[in-house]
């Protein structure tokens, strides 16, 4: 568990939030309390900024990298 920053480096924007890691559903929180959920091995993300919604993205996160 723990915070994260989404930086859009062409747009000058840095996006704060959270995240949870139970070891099977991962949970990410943006400034705006909307949630993104990813299950599986690896874990498929698809974020969407607090910004700005035409700012998103789709993320492939190893397990193994929360469960350390």
């Amino acid at each position: 568990d723990g915070t994260y920053v989404f930086a859009f480096e062409a747009y000058g924007i840095s996006d704060p939030g959270s995240w949870t890691y139970d070891g099977a559903k991962l949970v990410v929180t943006n400034a705006n309390g909307e949630t993104a959920e990813a299950e599986g091995d690896p874990l498929n993300l698809h974020y969407v900024s607090a910004v700005s919604p035409d700012l998103a993205g789709d993320f492939a996160i190893d397990a193994a990298d929360l469960s350390s």
